[in-house]
């Protein structure tokens, strides 16, 4: 996530490109105080700073709007990325890992930076850190599990190519995609793994370079022994309490139609709540086919969302009288999840964009909005989650 302090910094330097004598008319256009042009003359990085000190987060968003809306400048990480790692992104990192990369150093001449991806372990045991290998098919058939095939095309032959890791259709680097996947690179960085005499950080640096074009970065989330565990984050910075779950639904829903919309969602609740609240119930819905359809449950064209709910529900085993969880408290959020899926609907009817409105109707305040956004948010994660659980243990 981008900090205030680094986003006020990114407004300062897109401002810059403008004349000096540019800059009063540029601000005013912005809705900021102009002050004097002979300001800007002595330093425009300086003029703008100024009058953008005392901003909090919430007037940086509405700046950033502005800029967008006025100087077509988009400077909105949620609306500049794609959120998807991509073919090249994997060809490149993959390069950085097989071959390293060189450095021209001033006192020391040609510098050779590499890793081993597999850092201090061999092969099999770090396939055993990120993945269930009894889970992957098996080729060579004269042996039974994929560890046996790998000892012996690794370590006992060696005979597959330096490649296979990155190569493999039935192997994680090719199967997975998005944060799935930088978790994957990010245990290659891991201080139980990574050989700490090498150039591990420098590899990292040059990995960040290449997935910051897609959205994500690496970054320090927690310490082992005083030393830096990382993992994927996203980029972003309108972020609010249930966003980072808004944008978890992508990953698993992988659909540009779906992405626009969640950030359609999170930019109406101020401004538009009824469009909050119409695209929310829509991402229900979405949510809702997408575990039926990928389950291959059929459903009639115009199924309402109460029985869209009810039929995911039983495929999942989320009916409250089904699900063995024996946790105290449970089954009664369990039988609660249907209510959601019910009020959304009835509240799409009477205050979403989806129908015409009296004249004398009045929207809903902006914290209902937050409440029906932030409900469908935890209730898709974890109907996407519950998805995912049970795929794994087919």
């Amino acid at each position: 996530m981008i900090k205030l302090a680094e986003m006020k910094e990114r407004i300062v330097e897109s401002l810059y490109y403008y004349k000096a004598y540019e800059l009063p008319e540029v601000c005013d256009k912005l809705g900021m105080i102009t002050g004097e042009t002979s300001e800007a003359m002595n330093s425009k990085r300086t003029y703008v700073r100024t009058r953008i000190a005392g901003f909090g987060k919430q007037e940086i968003v509405d700046l950033l709007y502005k800029m967008k809306n006025e100087l077509d400048i988009n400077l909105i990480p949620e609306e500049q990325y794609n959120y998807k790692v991509t073919n090249l992104t994997k060809k490149s990192i993959r390069d950085i890992l097989l071959n390293g990369y060189t450095v021209d150093d001033f006192v020391f001449g040609r510098l050779e930076k590499r890793i081993n991806w597999h850092g201090t372990l061999d092969p099999i045991n770090f396939m055993k850190r990120i993945t269930n290998v009894n889970n992957i098919p098996v080729e060579d058939t004269r042996y039974k599990s994929f560890e046996k095939e790998l000892w012996q095309h690794t370590i006992n032959n060696d005979d597959y190519e330096s490649d296979w890791f990155f190569e493999f259709e039935r192997l994680p680097y090719k199967q997975t995609t998005n944060l799935d996947f930088l978790k994957v690179i990010a245990e290659m960085f891991h201080p139980e793994v990574r050989d700490e005499s090498s150039a591990w950080e420098d590899i990292l640096g040059k990995i960040n370079e290449l997935i910051l074009h897609d959205g994500y970065k690496l970054v320090a989330i927690e310490k082992i022994s005083g030393r830096k565990v990382f993992g994927p984050k996203k980029i972003t910075f309108l972020n609010n309490d249930y966003s980072h779950q808004l944008n978890e639904v992508t990953e698993v829903i992988n659909n540009e139609y779906l992405r626009k919309n969640i950030v359609l969602i999170q930019n109406s609740i101020k401004e538009n709540p009824s469009v909050a609240i119409g695209k929310a119930k829509e991402l229900l819905e979405t949510t809702l086919k997408f575990v039926l359809d990928n389950n291959e449950i059929k459903y009639k064209k115009n199924e309402s969302l109460v029985n869209l709910d009810k039929l995911a529900r039983t495929e999942l085993k989320l009916n409250a009288t089904k699900e063995k969880a024996n946790i105290r408290g449970v089954n009664d959020i369990l039988g609660g999840l249907a209510k959601i899926t019910k009020g959304m609907g009835e509240l799409r009817n009477d205050h979403g964009d989806g129908h015409g409105k009296k004249s004398t109707y009045k929207e809903l305040p902006e914290r209902y909005a937050k409440l029906a956004v932030g409900s469908v948010a935890t209730y898709v994660v974890f109907l996407l989650d519950t998805y995912e659980f049970r795929k794994r243990a087919n």
